[in-house]
């Protein structure tokens, strides 16, 4: 059994050629990135993960959800302000929150009624005295436009956002078979794989990796195939653990259109119905 310390800086340049070709052409796949594909949590973009990392996808689920919950809380306390505020035209005459239409403000007072001898109209040939009922005045809504427009804003938003939360919790959940996830875990295998074959074939750098025996601590040479092995294998583990790949997977990995993901899930339910009509079959006993 082998134990190797792993290079202190991954960042320098290879000694040998074909080496540096193998890095060149991983920093170029680097850099076509594709965004993980998802039902309901194409609103992250980049930051979606892997279809099979089940972690983080509940992850941004449960903050989808929150965020949706807390613009319908929003929406409600919209539904809760008080009423508008009521603008009498008469020009000493104003109300305030909270007053009844038929009650006015005039001078500082509350007045519903006023003397017919107020109105000279109304007087024309003789001063007559009585009280008449005021009517209400219109009502010259402040702000209600902008009130109108948040609450359509908060109202769509929080309904866009659980609705795509639940989506993708259906495909998580009731799905039997995913093509996503299954195309994740086969890319994560075949680059687990080429990672160790491109590692044995790199070999070791003695100057970078020291391989020591682990039952008395004897440095082992590294021209054995086994000991290539082993490192190549502990390298490859290595790079499968780190939290970016983990997240989203192989950085070159370009997922299935949703078209060939409709088509894969067709033809699923099509051989499960088939294989299911074949086992009904056998099971019926044959009529005489």
């Amino acid at each position: 059994m082998a134990v190797f310390t792993p290079p202190p800086d991954t960042n320098s340049a290879p000694d040998h050629p074909q080496s540096q070709d193998i890095h060149d052409k991983d920093d170029n796949d680097v850099k076509k990135f594709y965004i993980r594909p998802s039902l309901g949590l194409k609103l992250w973009g980049p930051l979606v993960p892997a279809p099979d990392n089940l972690s983080g996808l509940y992850t941004l689920i449960s903050i989808q959800s929150a965020v949706g919950l807390f613009a319908l809380f929003r929406l409600r306390r919209l539904y809760r302000l008080p009423p508008p505020r009521r603008i009498a035209t008469h020009a000493h005459s104003d109300l305030s929150f909270g007053e009844l239409p038929s009650e006015m403000i005039v001078n500082g007072k509350t007045k519903i009624r006023k003397d017919i001898a107020d109105f000279p109209t109304l007087n024309r040939f003789s001063t007559t005295h009585g009280d008449i009922v005021l009517a209400p005045p219109p009502i010259i809504p402040r702000q209600s436009r902008f009130i109108s427009m948040r609450k359509l804003f908060w109202g769509l938003f929080g309904s866009l956002l659980l609705s795509q939360s639940l989506l993708e919790v259906t495909r998580l959940n009731l799905l039997k078979y995913d093509p996503w996830y299954d195309e994740m875990k086969s890319v994560r295998d075949k680059k687990f794989f080429n990672n160790i074959v491109k590692y044995y074939h790199e070999g070791i750098d003695p100057t970078k990796i020291k391989v020591k025996d682990a039952m008395n601590g004897t440095p082992l040479s590294t021209n054995i195939p086994e000991v290539k092995q082993s490192v190549a294998l502990a390298r490859a583990q290595v790079e499968a653990q780190n939290p970016i790949i983990k997240w989203f997977g192989p950085l070159e990995y370009k997922p299935m259109p949703f078209n060939e993901y409709l088509n894969r899930m067709e033809f699923h339910l099509d051989m499960f119905e088939f294989f299911q009509n074949k086992r009904n079959i056998r099971g019926i006993p044959l009529s005489s």
